[in-house]
């Protein structure tokens, strides 16, 4: 009979009929071999034996497919897959930008998107370990981003240094102080520090021209948003000034003349000093007149080193007019004792060279 076959051709009972197995079906009576039985093809099954007719093969659901022929079940859709039609011989995959972790999957609704912050490049992702964190510097507002190129890179000005960010407000900007020219920084680092001298009181600015020259009698160290003032003694800075310097304070009587007064004042205190040396040398001893020469000239010395000190502890002091009267008194002796720097420091060399003409003379006497 019809979904059955008999291999025994003497056979005289119908129990001696094999059914068709599930998957086939045989619709022509008195078969001999197996070969009689015809598979399903594919997108289709049948559970059943004995089947009669091409009818009996059902197509596989939504949901499910079958690749091969003569089966008896549908496979369902893996997960990262769905079908949306019956009789499938394949599952479709999920999209770039989405995942599916569920089996048996009807519809392309089952595909979830990436969420915002997040890109899958991959067809067919079954987590949502799929999706991955948009990297430092770029943020990505939208669901589904499919690739790299769905993060959008931080502008000029700012910097991020989060991964999966999803808003441009993730992206910060630069302090005042500073300027960014490059897209997707991913460090304050990359926020530049205006120079020395310069300043900015904008935040996210894109370029050094956001930094300003300070104004005359002020200065700033590198990444300032404002310049500070000099100290009123000190007020000589000019403009673009990374420091008030007091290069330019008028001289002081006696200052920086160490060089050609002495020399020329020397000549005459050497000849005076000789000769007074000389005459006194008549009735002194030598040793006598040289420790008196050496004290008076380490007296001197000592002196002149003294009111250099003074002096600059004068000039840090800040403004003379400021100052208290007994600081005044002190500062007006001693511009009196740098005045004399020159002739003090003449008188000691003229007295220790008339002192040594003095021996000599003596000596050969």
């Amino acid at each position: 009979m019809p979904g059955t076959y008999n291999p025994n051709g003497t056979s005289t009972s119908s129990s001696a009929c094999i059914p068709c197995s599930a998957g086939t079906y045989n619709p022509v009576a008195a078969s001999t071999s197996s070969l009689a039985c015809i598979p399903c093809s594919i997108g289709t099954f049948n559970s059943n034996t004995s089947s009669t007719s091409s009818s009996a093969c059902i197509p596989c659901s939504a949901g499910t497919y079958n690749p091969i022929i003569g089966q008896a079940s549908c496979i369902p859709c893996d997960k990262g897959t769905y079908n949306n039609e019956n009789g499938m011989s394949s599952c479709i995959s999920c999209n770039a930008g989405t995942y599916n972790s569920n089996y048996g999957s009807t519809s392309s609704s089952a595909c979830i998107p990436c969420r915002v912050g997040t890109y899958n490049y991959n067809t067919g992702s079954n987590s949502s370990s799929a999706c991955m964190p948009c990297s430092a510097g770029t943020y990505n507002p939208s669901i589904g981003g499919a690739s790299s190129s769905a993060c959008i890179p931080c502008s000029a000005g700012t910097y991020n240094a989060n991964t999966g960010s999803n808003s441009s407000s993730a992206c910060v900007p630069c302090s005042a102080g500073t300027y960014n020219p490059n897209l997707q920084s991913a460090s304050l680092l990359e926020c530049n520090p205006c120079s020395a001298g310069t300043y900015n009181p904008s935040s996210g600015s894109t370029s050094s021209s956001a930094c300003q020259l300070c104004p005359a009698n002020t200065y700033s160290s590198p990444g300032q948003s404002t310049c500070t003032s000099c100290p009123s003694s000190l007020q000589i800075a000019s403009p673009g000034s990374s420091q008030c310097s007091a290069s330019n304070l008028c001289t002081l009587p006696g200052e920086g003349n160490v060089g050609i007064i002495p020399l020329v004042l020397m000549i005459p205190f050497a000849f005076i000093g000789s000769t007074i040396y000389y005459v006194r040398s008549r009735t002194s001893s030598v040793e006598t007149l040289s420790l008196i020469s050496i004290s008076l000239g380490l007296a001197i010395t000592g002196l002149d080193l003294i009111s250099d000190a003074i002096f600059i502890i004068f000039l840090l002091s800040g403004n003379f007019i400021k100052l208290t009267s007994g600081v005044r008194l002190a500062g007006a002796i001693f511009i009196i004792v740098r005045f004399l720097h020159p002739v003090i420091f003449a008188l000691t060399i003229g007295s220790l060279f008339g002192m040594m003409i003095a021996i000599t003379t003596t000596t050969t006497r």
